[in-house]
C-alpha cells in the first residue's frame, strides 16, 4: 500500500515488469504499450482543442469616430 506517494512513483512500481510505458497530456495520464508509445488520435485532438476567448472593443474609422454595425471576423475562420 502507498500512502501520500507521487503519481509518477506509483506508475512506475504498478508497470514495473511490463513493457508498458505511460505518458502525461495536461491533466490525463495515458498508459501506452510498448508496440505504441504515440498518444492516441483522441488525446492529441483533445489537447490541441482552440481555446475561445471573447474579445470585445470599438472599431473606430481613421478620425476616432466609431463606426456603427461593424462585424469583426477571425483571420481565416467564419467565426465573428
Amino acid at each position: 500500500m502507498l500512502n501520500n506517494a507521487a503519481v509518477e512513483s506509483i506508475l512506475n512500481q504498478v508497470l514495473e515488469g511490463t513493457n508498458n510505458t505511460y505518458k502525461f497530456y495536461d491533466r490525463q495520464i495515458v498508459i501506452l504499450s510498448d508496440e505504441n508509445n504515440e498518444s492516441p488520435t483522441v488525446i492529441k485532438s483533445e489537447t490541441n482543442v482552440e481555446q475561445k476567448r471573447e474579445i470585445s472593443g470599438t472599431v473606430r474609422d481613421s478620425k476616432g469616430l466609431t463606426l456603427p454595425g461593424v462585424t469583426v471576423v477571425v483571420k481565416g475562420l467564419t467565426l465573428g
